[in-house]
């Protein structure tokens, strides 16, 4: 069995990981449950997932079982984590829709089958079934309010002057915490992995799992003794250790968390974001060109990064294609746009969005990407920039036209009230976005 952490590290992946020496010896001797979650708070995965997906992906490919936990009762109260404002509220039947997306986008990514096949659990299945003043009696108890609030993401939201924190907020570490109790007791999970904002989630829940793992061993040896009751195991003032030693609970940590990193630009900020939004995996919010041009257009700065932590191609020749840092790092991104959309979109898809973009390149309108408009009578520009995704709202296409970056064949736009007729033209923004519009009557 392959030594699965030193291959993740050799690539960038891994940030922090509790009592690593321990956990690397558990992966090395045998298969381990392990689990990543994902809130289902749009109807697709974006790129940010895309590397947790990869992680659990490579984990398989090592003997170990993946626990894909789709958050279908945590949506509902929303991380905070990097976020600066609360979450937008969404209806249940929304996230219902949500989880059914997610589930249909991660399927090709690991296998079911065999004695480590994936497994697909939605926490809205025991978490919605939990008794609140149980929870808060059985749960609440070993979260101490003081330590949660040292978590950076909590910390960053009690220190803004308006919103602030949210009680509603502060149980998500609580509810993440006991969806890690619940997969460790049902699955035998001894894992969580998740990207480095979800740190402070992450170790509350291997905390979690050995303070309840001490209560359930010392009502065993009450019993034992006579002294069946809701008491808790331990005296009060005993610190943790004492109460496990007292309750007969091994030393030796019974749950483990890493986090990986997340998906950054060089200059630290997130990646993944366009002048539409998100890049999104699913064909129908992100077109698989797009996807495809996302990458090939990135930094320089970024391709090393991204060549490892999202395409599986050999650490060597990774570096052969960035050793130049000219011209020559063009052939570099060309494998990386290539290798992303031929993992997510299937390889088909990505030789047909290469060979567009090489036409579109080379101004070759046989091959170029294309689309059909139904208009009746004149069709303003501003508007088709919008309606064919080249800007996201009417402001974005009209800086786009007053700052010159729009052209129409070889005449280039600077008139915001110029329209377009039944006609089929080439539609130039900037030097790396070129579609052909057929214009059609209606």
């Amino acid at each position: 069995m392959k030594n699965i952490i030193d291959t993740l590290k050799q690539r960038g992946f891994i940030k922090q990981i509790t009592n690593e020496a321990i956990l690397n010896e558990k992966l090395n001797k045998g298969s381990v449950v392990f689990y990543c979650g994902f809130d289902p708070t749009a109807d697709s995965l974006h790129v940010g997932h895309f590397v947790q997906l990869l992680v659990m992906k490579k984990m398989q490919e090592a003997g170990h079982k993946p626990l894909v936990l789709i958050g279908g009762a945590t949506a509902v109260v929303g991380d905070p984590s990097g976020k600066t404002d609360m979450r937008e509220m969404l209806s249940r039947d929304s996230i219902k829709k949500n989880v059914e997306a997610f589930k249909k986008q991660m399927r090709p990514f690991l296998t079911f089958t065999g004695d480590n096949g994936a497994v697909i659990v939605n926490n809205a299945d025991w978490l919605s079934k939990l008794n609140y003043l149980d929870t808060i009696r059985d749960i609440g108890v070993h979260f101490s309010v003081n330590r949660m609030l040292t978590a950076d993401a909590f910390k960053a939201r009690m220190e803004r002057e308006q919103g602030g924190l949210s009680f509603l907020e502060l149980n998500y570490m609580v509810l993440q915490a006991y969806d890690f109790w619940h997969l460790y007791k049902n699955y035998g999970c001894t894992l969580q992995i998740g990207g480095s904002d979800q740190w402070s989630n992450i170790i509350a829940g291997a905390d979690l799992i050995r303070r309840m793992e001490v209560v359930r061993a010392g009502q065993v040896s009450q019993a034992k003794a006579g002294q069946v009751g809701s008491k808790q195991a331990g005296q009060k003032g005993q610190s943790q250790a004492e109460q496990a030693a007292q309750a007969g609970v091994s030393d030796e940590p019974l749950a483990f968390g890493w986090t990986n990193n997340l998906l950054l630009t060089s200059t630290g900020e997130k990646m993944g974001k366009t002048v539409g939004g998100a890049v999104w995996l699913c064909s129908k919010k992100t077109a698989p060109y797009d996807f495809y041009q996302y990458f090939r257009n990135l930094p320089d700065a970024d391709i090393e990064n991204c060549l490892k932590l999202l395409t599986d191609v050999d650490l060597e020749t990774i570096a052969l294609l960035v050793k130049h840092k000219d011209a020559r790092i063009n052939e570099a991104k060309k494998v990386l746009a290539y290798e992303v959309t031929k993992l997510v979109h299937g390889e088909k898809v990505a030789c047909e969005v290469e060979k567009q973009a090489v036409a579109a390149f080379r101004g070759d309108t046989s091959d170029m990407p294309s689309v059909d408009i139904k208009c009746k009578a004149e069709y303003k520009l501003i508007d088709l920039l919008v309606d064919i995704g080249v800007a996201a709202s009417k402001s974005e296409a009209r800086r786009l036209i007053e700052g010159g970056a729009i052209s129409v064949d070889k005449t280039k736009i600077v008139d915001i009230n110029v329209s377009v007729g039944n006609k089929t033209f080439v539609l130039h923004k900037g030097k790396k976005t070129h579609i052909k519009v057929n214009m059609l009557k209606d």
